[in-house]
């Protein structure tokens, strides 16, 4: 396959296109204090791509590069979650001559991307290490789901831990009415590329311990995520540090490693020692845990409630009345679910600039500089 260029009917004339190294790979902007964006002429949908822009003229915090979904328009403000996700987040504008090679890579199946500069380090999302050959480590820009997740804090140097249980073994609760274990193939797990790495996993990943750094919060994700249905898993406890402790719930592909459940809306929590909640309202039960107590979470994604308890309890969210089979109490969860990311399954690669005279080389061919990672073919199709 040839390299790929701007699209030239995607422009609003005040784009003027230039060969460098393939027909119309260069493009430049000519108006001052205007937003306006261009993409590729060829689109991908699935695989694995890896491109370079070379921006040899930018303007201070004014051009971008990134990747964008068939809805984004010629003067588009672009976001970073909804239908583009640009390289301003990364690691700030570039601002250089010919030096200058930012390096994209896109999991077009998965819905991750990551950047990085001149061959350096890889950036993504926060989960993890950034690794384009990890999924989960890059800038998700999907719609999210809700997968089972643990906060640990180690406070005074005393580990927190638990086991997940999905159903893949004998639970200690009974499963609500209506609702069903949330994998019982026993593929579910929490996920090494979405555990910060001062958790340890052990037990075929089934198990988790915050025993890498003190009275800090730090978060593992599980590696399945879904968006509808009734589900029901559980979490045991296995260390506790008897002081801030854990706090068990959900999170999106989006929620950060180096925090905790419920710290942003990526997520929700509850706490074992306070009894607290967190994106949630309210209180889910007396305050204090124990080694070996069992945390039971019902999950309604189609009504968006949760509800939860210990095995020391039978009330459901620390009420007599609440029961996630009759659809009774339950806390909202609107806040965490259902955040579309691209509108299309299209992507295209994108130039948006501000000021006159910024523009982008696009390098997606033999001309690249720098080797894509492991697996990731070159936007125009080859290795």
């Amino acid at each position: 396959m040839t390299a790929i260029a701007w699209d030239s009917s995607f422009n609003s004339s005040n784009f003027t296109l230039a060969t460098v190294n393939a027909t119309n790979d260069k493009a430049t902007h000519s108006v001052t204090a205007s937003r306006e964006n261009i993409i590729t002429a060829t689109s991908f949908n699935s695989g694995k791509i890896y491109f370079e822009y070379l921006p040899a003229s930018m303007g201070n915090n004014n051009s971008y590069g990134g990747i964008c979904d068939s809805s984004f328009g010629i003067t588009t403000v672009p976001s970073n979650t909804f239908n583009c996700v640009r390289n301003l987040t990364a690691f700030g504008y570039v601002n250089g001559g010919s030096s200058q090679h930012v390096e994209m890579a896109v999991d077009a199946d998965n819905r991750y991307s990551w950047f990085r500069l001149n061959n350096g380090s890889w950036v993504g999302s926060g989960n993890g290490t950034a690794d384009p050959t990890k999924p989960t480590t890059g800038i998700y820009f999907g719609d999210n789901g809700l997968t089972p997740s643990f906060s640990g804090f180690r406070s005074g140097g005393t580990a927190d831990g638990v086991t997940l249980n999905v159903g893949a073994s004998a639970f200690v609760g009974t499963v609500p009415s209506g609702f069903s274990a949330w994998d019982s193939t026993g593929a579910t797990t929490f996920d090494p590329n979405a555990a910060s790495s001062n958790i340890t996993l052990s037990n075929g990943n089934l198990s988790a311990k915050q025993d890498g750094v003190s009275s800090t919060w730090r978060t593992a994700k599980a590696n399945t995520y879904k968006t509808s249905g009734k589900w029901y898993f559980e979490f045991t406890i296995d260390f506790y540090d008897s002081g801030n402790g854990l706090i068990y719930g959900m999170s999106d592909q989006r929620q950060v490693l180096t925090n905790y459940n419920g710290s942003s809306t990526d997520s929700f929590g509850y706490q074992a020692s306070t009894g607290s909640v967190f994106q949630l309202s309210g209180s889910w039960q007396a305050s204090g845990a124990t080694v070996g107590q069992t945390v039971q979470i019902a999950i309604d994604l189609d009504n968006k409630k949760v509800w939860a308890r210990t095995s020391a309890s039978t009330n459901w969210n620390n009420s007599g009345s609440n029961d996630p089979a009759t659809n009774v109490g339950g806390k909202s969860i609107n806040a965490q679910t259902y955040t579309t990311g691209f509108a299309s399954s299209t992507i295209y690669g994108l130039f948006g600039s501000l000021s006159t005279g910024e523009n982008h080389t696009l390098l997606t061919d033999t001309n690249v500089v720098h080797t894509p990672p492991k697996g990731v073919h070159r936007l125009d199709g080859q290795r």
